[in-house]
């Protein structure tokens, strides 16, 4: 695996900071960019893997002004049964629904 930074980011502010800073990843669990890493195939990997796992009020589904707005951290479980999605994005909510694996 390439080597890398790990940062824990507490706010929005902290993991732009990071980011900006050059090379680095957002993850928020980290299953799909851990599994990538370990691959190593990319030619041009992340140095800083930022965790926004901890910050806060990146959880949520509404809509404002007929634009669906999904935040960061927000669970496909979540997608799949919302009510306004469910309603108005059905493909969406579809999309979102969890399957078992195939055989």
């Amino acid at each position: 695996m390439h080597k890398f930074t790990h940062v824990n980011a507490s706010t929005v502010a902290d993991a732009a900071a990071t980011l900006a800073k050059g090379k680095a990843q957002v993850i928020a669990g980290g299953t799909d960019l851990m599994s990538y890493m370990k691959g190593m195939v990319s030619p041009n990997p992340p140095t800083t893997i930022v965790n926004i796992k901890n910050v806060p009020n990146l959880s949520y589904i509404k809509e404002e002004g007929g634009t669906l707005k999904i935040g960061a951290l927000t669970t496909l479980t979540a997608v799949a049964n919302s009510a306004v999605v469910k309603d108005k994005y059905a493909a969406l909510a579809q999309a979102a629904w969890p399957r078992p694996a195939p055989n």
